[in-house]
């Protein structure tokens, strides 16, 4: 509980830090008229703030250290974990998708991963045929015709939509509640992994160039709506809540 409550305190002292360290970065921009509004702009910019500084100072450095001093083998081996953690998560997706057999294949794997893959170390599903089809939660739902709701950042997390945050959160609840059955430590070990993991992927968090028409987080938003629509061309994701 202590750790826990440390790491609480990090992040509120960091989240102060990203204001002060990235104001360049959060200028007022024109929001283009082909996407939602920005219903939480205020809070959305805070995170993205705080989420980048996150990346920049901490995430970076750290993945870049680990990369130098952990071998390929391990570093297979953790990716493969978590991915099996995941399965779940892709057997909904599918399922919402309409995606039958690809939903199948998600419970296939995280069968034969957990058991002859050793809890998910070695990828055995992969070359006995059972290829892993990842659908985001957001994208899942738009083409099944469900309005994402507005975009939000959240953070540790970065991008998403309130239905697409709000069902994850709900998911990853569920879980941590389901193994907290089999051991307490258990459950906040995979919380702590989930978080980490989340973490992980904030190295993207400055991937869309700046251009002179908008600043780094106008761009990343106008990105995310860009690549939904993408992915479910004939429901749009840019109706109005």
């Amino acid at each position: 509980m202590n750790n826990i409550m440390r790491l609480c305190l990090v992040a509120c002292v960091l989240w102060v830090g990203s204001a002060l360290a990235l104001p360049d970065t959060i200028t007022q921009t024109q929001q283009p008229t082909d996407t939602p509004p920005d219903l939480f702009k205020s809070f959305n910019r805070a995170m993205f703030g705080f989420n980048t500084f996150f990346a920049y100072y901490i995430v970076d450095p750290t993945a870049s250290t680990l990369d130098q001093i952990t071998p390929a083998w391990l570093r297979t081996a953790g990716a493969n974990f978590y991915e099996n953690l995941t399965e779940p998560e892709f057997f909904f997706t599918n399922l919402v998708d309409g995606n039958i057999k690809d939903s199948a294949i998600s419970v296939a794997r995280l069968a034969v991963n957990s058991t002859i893959g050793i809890v998910g170390i070695f990828d055995v599903a992969t070359p006995l045929g059972l290829k892993r089809h990842q659908i985001e939660i957001s994208e899942s739902f738009c083409k099944a015709g469900i309005p994402p709701g507005p975009y939000v950042v959240l953070p540790l997390v970065g991008e998403t939509n309130i239905l697409g945050g709000g069902l994850m959160g709900a998911l990853l609840a569920t879980e941590w509640y389901l193994l907290s059955f089999i051991d307490a430590a258990v459950a906040a070990g995979d919380a702590i992994l989930d978080t980490t993991v989340g973490a992980a992927s904030l190295r993207h968090v400055g991937d869309v160039p700046e251009s002179s028409q908008g600043d780094l987080y106008t761009n990343q938003q106008n990105k995310y709506w860009s690549d939904l629509k993408k992915a479910c061309p004939s429901k749009p994701a840019t109706a109005k809540n």
